[in-house]
């Protein structure tokens, strides 16, 4: 099974009042949903659709969050979950843009 957590800094958020929340909610959802990924089970992760397609969602959706604007700064928890294993893209990723920045 495939799934993926998301939850935002609410108060980084309206602390620099540049994004309203429900707005940036709503693009994460809209980019899952774009994708095919639409239901959330009872922790409220995202989950796969259970098909040979999942990976190839979920990377499509990887990759067009981390282009979104000011997303990395405000996501708290972004993790990726394959089967027993889970990958921590929020520090992946954050930890990628430093590296580029200091180049």
């Amino acid at each position: 099974m495939m799934a993926m957590e998301i939850t935002l800094d609410k108060d980084k958020i309206y602390s620099e009042n540049t994004m309203d929340f429900k707005q940036m909610e709503y693009r994460i959802n809209e980019i899952l949903k774009e994708n095919g990924i639409t239901e959330k089970n009872e922790q409220g992760l995202f989950i796969g659709n259970n098909d040979e397609q999942d990976f190839a969602r979920f990377l499509k959706i990887i990759d067009r969050l981390e282009d979104q604007e000011k997303f990395l700064q405000y996501v708290e928890t972004w993790i990726f979950y394959k089967d027993d294993e889970k990958a921590d893209l929020g520090m992946h990723y954050r930890q990628k843009r430093y590296t580029q920045d200091m180049q």
